[in-house]
């Protein structure tokens, strides 16, 4: 992207392997309403990373390529669970599929550097170096977002919807043993958040949008077979766009 964005001279850095230890901060990764301080790299957006659900059956660990886009937080020899254009064409269609969408509200206060290449792992797995990697705690990337950096991804937090908002819930304080607000799509602006599909396109996303919208639009295979979506699923429902 760099090129396009007219930062060659960014670009021919990190093409010779020396990586910068301060990389400038670009205006069009920070969303004018972000609460955040351009101090760094920020980013304001990020990639659907579905549920980040790891089913782990003896010695065997399973990720479900329906689940999201951005899936495969392990890396390694579970690099099948990788998405591509084409898979996602053959399931719900690329128009029908989040890809991006904005991270950016008041209750996100260590946003994710774009340059970051943050290395993933699990118990017993070697760490993986991963562009839209994240660091796994008890198998959920959701719940890694007490300090530091959050997560540049966004997905399903539970295996049950919430009673509240998908975007931009839930408002201060937080109840007691939520974890998931970091995996919702939020802002700082009031009504939703902007997201783009893997289309290319880009919408304004509700935030009245239904839990079972949300997931059909997140996973990129509604008959995906992981437990982790089956409470947010509706088998059958057909999309429409009066929907988000």
């Amino acid at each position: 992207l760099l090129p396009q964005l007219e930062r060659t001279d960014v670009y021919r850095i990190w093409d010779t392997g020396l990586v910068p230890s301060s990389p400038p901060s670009m205006s069009i990764f920070i969303c004018p309403t972000s609460s955040s301080e351009p101090t760094g790299a920020p980013l304001s957006y990020a990639g659907n990373g579905g549920t980040g659900f790891l089913q782990v059956v003896g010695s065997n660990t399973t990720q479900f390529k329906g689940d999201g886009v951005f899936l495969d937080s392990v890396g390694g020899a579970y690099a099948a669970a990788k998405m591509n254009l084409d898979l996602i064409s053959t399931g719900d269609g690329a128009t029908n599929t989040l890809l991006y969408s904005e991270k950016c509200s008041s209750l996100v206060p260590f946003p994710s550097n774009w340059n970051a290449n943050v290395q993933s792992g699990l118990a017993g797995l070697p760490p993986e170096p991963e562009l839209f990697g994240v660091t796994l705690v008890s198998g959920s990337y959701q719940s890694c977002s007490a300090s530091g950096t959050t997560p540049a991804l966004f997905g399903i937090p539970t295996n049950t919807p919430p009673t509240g908002k998908i975007v931009n819930y839930p408002v201060q304080p937080l109840p007691a043993g939520v974890f998931g607000y970091h995996a919702q799509p939020s802002s700082n602006h009031p009504g939703g958040v902007v997201a783009a599909f893997a289309d290319g396109h880009t919408i304004f996303l509700k935030d009245s949008v239904q839990s079972h919208v949300y997931a059909q639009l997140l996973t990129s295979d509604s008959r995906s077979n992981s437990s982790r979506v089956a409470g947010w699923l509706q088998a059958g429902y057909l999309l429409q766009e009066s929907d988000y």
